[in-house]
């Protein structure tokens, strides 16, 4: 198949997410045209910004910066016709009239959203125009359906060719994490620490109102930090928005990304019991805290005792084998894709 996929216009994170699906799609025989929307939307803000300072009465908001981006995107997805579908990975930064020209252009839309339950609410003008929608929870599909019918649940993945086990440099650390610091992982390393005081290496990243993260680390380079980890911490994320306190507002049932790509590392990781999925996929492979002072409690346990450590990480990789990017293609992307498109 022909497939336009458009990265989500962030450089770290969702990117990893769309270069797993990029390289899938490749693996498995398809012709996949990609838009590096990361380099459009900064650029496009650039301008608006440069044009700003000269021109006091223009008042420009960042929807205006995705509209001109989205125009990028629709001339890529000229220039790639004939296309089967075109894949897009988030969303949030794309304009709403590129999914309508996009089907005026006679080219089906597929959104993969990856920011679900937390930013569901940032939808409700975009669900509605994708002729199928893809969500990373499955608690969230039933709401979704309501607005269109045709959305489903897609599990995270992860990328063989990148997390596997250690076959280079690695960065040593006895406790690692790595991940923004939303309030309730703040409040439980602050726990964590009137209780445990031995070394760790707790990296918070901090998302910007401009887009910049501080702290954060390309995938390429943090597999290096999951390869030389004894223990990382996998705290579930509960708050709703970056900028604010409100948290979500059901209850959240699927994995993250970082459970899956560190198991198929072979790293050893603690998590909260934030998540019932975390049984189904890894049954008891991964030990599960309750607070900041279980949880100190468990890193000095399992720091005695490396080789129950290496023996519960091997179980979880041998449980993570069948859930890559290819095999989501296989077994979800194409068969739903082909009910739905066959229907029409």
């Amino acid at each position: 198949m022909r497939v336009l996929l458009s990265y989500p216009g962030h450089s770290i994170s969702t990117f990893d997410v769309a270069h797993g699906w990029d390289m899938a799609l490749k693996k498995l025989g398809h012709e996949v045209f990609t838009m590096n929307y990361e380099h459009n939307v900064p650029f496009y803000g650039a301008v608006i910004d440069y044009w700003k300072e000269r021109n006091e009465a223009f008042q420009p908001t960042m929807r205006d910066v995705f509209w001109l981006a989205s125009q990028d995107l629709i001339c890529k997805v000229v220039e790639c016709l004939p296309l089967d579908f075109a894949l897009i990975v988030t969303g949030l930064l794309h304009h709403p009239r590129a999914f309508q020209l996009i089907r005026k252009l006679g080219i089906p839309t597929v959104l993969l959203f990856t920011e679900s339950p937390y930013n569901d609410d940032m939808l409700k003008e975009l669900l509605p125009l994708p002729d199928v929608v893809f969500t990373n929870e499955c608690n969230s599909v039933e709401k979704f359906r309501k607005v269109n019918p045709r959305s489903y649940y897609m599990p995270h993945s992860y990328d063989p060719e990148r997390h596997h086990p250690p076959n280079g440099e690695a960065y040593e650390h006895d406790v690692f994490f790595l991940g923004t610091m939303y309030d309730e992982r703040q409040a439980l390393f602050d726990e964590l620490r009137q209780h445990y005081s031995g070394d760790m290496d707790i990296i918070g990243t901090k998302l910007g109102r401009k887009g910049e993260m501080p702290g954060a680390i390309a995938n390429d380079e943090l597999i290096k930090h999951y390869w030389g980890t004894k223990i990382a911490l996998t705290p579930n994320r509960t708050t709703a928005g970056y900028f604010d306190k409100t948290q979500i507002d059901s209850e959240a049932y699927s994995l993250g990304p970082r459970v899956y790509e560190l198991a198929a590392c072979g790293t050893f990781q603690l998590t909260d019991s934030g998540r019932a999925e975390l049984l189904d996929v890894f049954g008891d492979t991964i030990p599960v805290y309750q607070n900041g002072e279980h949880l100190a409690h468990l890193i000095r346990t399992f720091l005695e005792y490396p080789r129950w450590r290496q023996e519960l990480a091997e179980r979880a990789r041998i449980q993570v084998k069948p859930c890559t990017f290819e095999n989501r293609a296989q077994e979800i992307l194409f068969p739903t894709l082909q009910e739905v498109f066959s229907g029409k």
